[in-house]
């Protein structure tokens, strides 16, 4: 047999039971071993330019029309494999997939009738199990954060927070990021928001531990201040910042005196102190998207003079002195993640360089892995959660950002940001962009998005990125996908 692997990926034949027998119809053929994504770019490519018909004349020009593929739908495409990427003609195809499934063999030759099914192992890295600080995930995709809007009114963690986490964990996530959980009370922005603010919550935050562990999931609790974006409406206080300018609310901020910087490093200590307490596998400082620690960083917010402010150096020393507090109550074989903008999309705001520049300082301070993000309230069509997000071009609009960091730090880069297909995530990891996928509104429409990938449905995630799902948690019934419920009731009706 005359075997191209073009994948790199056959390794799987040499301990595969059955592999003789499924392969000793094909003694005189040629076997072509390619990845699924590359077939799925291609099916793109003959659908965009001629269309399903010729997509499906396409498998009449291969010599004898044996396909094997875990989806039917990408197996129209295997003949013009050969003509897209320059590859022999082959007999036969096996499309590697990315997760072990059962593939289902279509065949015009009647001595496959016998063979109904072939089993097949993962290799794509994206399902590699893997460890942060002695965290072991089951692979590389996180829950980014976000608000849901579904904890009580003083923060406590409700049936329905807890039921979304464990749904987040059956569906396959390798590692969920809480809810953004506020440390003190001044450092609210949202209604209905997760606290961590005092002891009392722990037993909540407990329970939501036990359910995404049960479903077999990790999960670390992210650690936030709101700082000028803190919403006076729930807090009944001033909000606190760096320095009191325009640009946040109605409300004019109070410049953070050293008394209140202190205060609020200690309360970042003592939250991840009741984090580690409730359960949790991990914390992540939230030091992104414009709130208190992001806005320490940002010029565009950072007015002082003092030793807090000016030089990058000077505007990451809050958030240094908070990665030393966080740790010194958590201990050094507790992972402790932070989440970062790669730039702040402002004039005068945070800049790639200083950014990289501080991924750096807080590598030298003992952080066990970097979430990269960008873009803050203020930044419109740049903000964190894009819109239109139409086109593979238009995913992970932080990339560039990231290969800057994996230029000048080891740690791992979780990359968020607009992802929604499979080629793109997987490209992120093999070409080593990133090390982890992150991803928040996908899961809001599809909590099991990563299984349905897993099962080899690689169809892209069936978020619009229209951010409606925004609106429900603004009114109070918590966060949901807006699109999907009134198809549903279309449906129903």
């Amino acid at each position: 047999m005359n075997i191209v692997d073009s994948s790199g990926w056959l390794a799987y034949f040499a301990d595969e039971p059955n592999a003789k027998h499924f392969l000793t119809p094909l003694s005189d053929s040629t076997l072509l071993v390619v990845p699924t994504v590359t077939i799925y770019e291609v099916f793109k490519v003959i659908l965009r330019e001629s269309g399903e018909h010729e997509a499906l004349q396409a498998v009449v020009a291969m010599q004898k029309g044996k396909v094997v593929d875990l989806n039917a739908s990408l197996a129209i495409t295997a003949s013009r494999l050969s003509l897209e990427h320059n590859l022999p003609m082959a007999d036969s195809i096996i499309l590697a997939t990315a997760q072990e499934f059962n593939a289902v063999l279509w065949t015009q030759d009647s001595d496959f009738k016998n063979i109904s099914k072939v089993k097949y192992f993962s290799k794509s890295r994206l399902f590699e199990s893997t460890e942060i600080n002695g965290l072991k995930l089951s692979n590389r995709f996180v829950r980014s954060a976000t608000w849901e809007g579904m904890a009580g009114d003083d923060g406590s963690v409700t049936t329905a927070l807890e039921d979304l986490l464990a749904r987040l964990a059956e569906g396959g996530v390798g590692l969920i990021i809480s809810s953004h959980a506020f440390i003190t009370p001044e450092g609210q922005a949202s209604p209905r928001q997760l606290g961590v603010y005092q002891d009392g919550l722990i037993d909540g935050l407990k329970q939501m531990t036990r359910g995404v562990h049960e479903a077999g999931g990790k999960i670390v609790l992210q650690l936030a201040h709101a700082g000028g974006f803190a919403r006076s409406k729930v807090t009944g206080q001033t909000p606190l910042a760096p320095s009191a300018v325009e640009g946040f609310s109605k409300i004019l901020p109070k410049e953070m005196t050293p008394e209140d910087i202190r205060e609020v490093t200690e309360a970042f200590g003592l939250a991840a102190r009741r984090a580690k307490e409730a359960g949790f596998d991990g914390v992540q400082i939230h030091a992104a998207h414009g709130y208190l620690l992001s806005q320490f960083l940002s010029p565009h917010y950072n007015k002082r003079i003092d030793e807090y402010g000016g030089t990058a150096e000077n505007r990451y020393r809050v958030l240094g002195q908070v990665l030393k507090k966080v740790r010194a109550s958590v201990g050094n074989d507790f992972p402790v993640l932070v989440k970062l903008n790669s730039q702040d999309f402002l004039e005068g705001g945070l800049r790639l360089e200083d950014s990289v520049k501080i991924g750096g300082w807080l590598q030298e301070d003992g952080i066990d892995a970097i979430e990269l993000s960008g873009g803050t309230l203020n930044s419109g069509p740049l903000s964190p959660s894009r819109s239109e997000i139409t086109t593979e071009e238009r995913e992970a609009y932080f990339t560039e950002g990231a290969k800057a960091f994996k230029a000048k730090v080891t740690v791992p880069i979780l990359l968020v940001g607009g992802i929604r297909s499979w080629p793109v995530a997987e490209r992120i990891i093999e070409q080593g962009i990133a090390d982890y996928i992150s991803m928040s509104r996908p899961f809001i429409r599809e909590p099991g998005l990563i299984r349905r990938w897993q099962s080899g449905d690689l169809r892209p995630a069936f978020c619009l990125s229209d951010n409606q799902c925004f609106g429900p948690a603004m009114s109070g019934k918590g966060i949901y996908c807006v699109v999907e419920k009134k198809e549903k009731q279309e449906i129903g009706s």
